[in-house]
């Protein structure tokens, strides 16, 4: 019930109290359809949270490292060593899986040779090459149009 972006805002709502969950807002629609799914299934009793269900376990769970902020986990698609056993076919959660590792490899404003990159993406891929071509089409890495330095979007093409 929980993979629903839709349902897991309202849930977010209902136990963390908070109106608006990283800049995400459902319409009153949205909200009303994602409360009963939740109530349906057991997690929601009217406008609480089941007993057991506690602010601090979802508050855990949404910051656990390897999960996004919105808290779809990653770590289905990493091995226990932290490297990618399988790209996610969906892809908004492939994105999200890119995204983390991009973050995890390049710091802002950190401005990175072909082969300093290639080095750290070795340590979340066996296809170093193919994960570059990855990040670098879905924007989320830049390069210089010669290809021999790597960065952040948004930190400027280095001088």
């Amino acid at each position: 019930m929980l993979l629903n972006e839709k349902t897991r805002i309202a849930f977010a709502e209902v136990v963390l109290e908070e109106a608006e969950r990283e800049g995400k807002r459902l319409s009153a629609l949205e909200r009303s359809k994602a409360r009963s799914a939740l109530m349906n299934a057991g997690v929601l009793d009217g406008a609480e949270p089941v007993p057991g269900v506690s602010r601090d376990y979802l508050q855990r769970f949404l910051r656990r490292p390897g999960h996004t902020a919105d808290g779809a986990g990653l770590e289905r698609f990493l091995r226990k060593d932290g490297r990618i056993d399988r790209y996610p076919a969906n892809q908004e959660q492939r994105r999200l899986l890119l995204l983390w590792i991009a973050k995890q490899v390049l710091a802002p404003g950190e401005v990175l040779d072909e082969r300093t990159f290639n080095a750290r993406l070795v340590q979340y891929s066996d296809d170093h090459v193919m994960l570059r071509r990855y990040l670098v089409d879905a924007g989320l890495v830049e390069r210089t149009p010669e290809g021999s330095a790597y960065f952040l979007p948004g930190s400027g093409t280095p001088a």
